[in-house]
């Protein structure tokens, strides 16, 4: 009997379908939404090398749908490889919209990547 004073209680398990919230959700529809169409776009138009990172960008986006650690630091990276096409491109507008995603992405992912496998 003393050793159960020495025991602590079990932890509470983590929830089974971890709370995403409703900006997270919104932004995911959102950018799977016009990436999608800015695939379909690139395709059409045979822009090889920006339709291959809107894919990457597109499964990404699906892996942090689906809680995967991995696909939200490949988000930022795809953010950031659009900073770069549009600094080469000296888009200005570009580069503030690419910033502003990929800062809007960190700060409504980061708090919840305790759930991320």
């Amino acid at each position: 009997m003393p050793e159960e004073r020495y025991m602590t209680p079990d932890p509470p398990p983590p929830p089974e379908d971890p709370p995403r919230g409703g900006c997270l959700t919104l932004w995911l529809a959102f950018f799977l939404a016009f990436n999608g169409f800015f695939l379909y776009s690139y395709v059409r138009q045979g822009v090889w090398l920006p339709a291959a990172w809107s894919a990457f960008g597109l499964i990404c986006a699906l892996g942090v749908w689906f809680w995967q650690k991995y696909a939200f630091w490949g988000l930022l990276l795809a953010f950031a490889f659009n900073v770069a096409l549009h600094i080469d491109g000296r888009n200005v507008m570009g580069i503030m919209y690419n910033l502003t995603f990929m800062g809007l992405t960190y700060f409504l992912v980061h708090p919840k990547l305790e759930y991320f496998k």
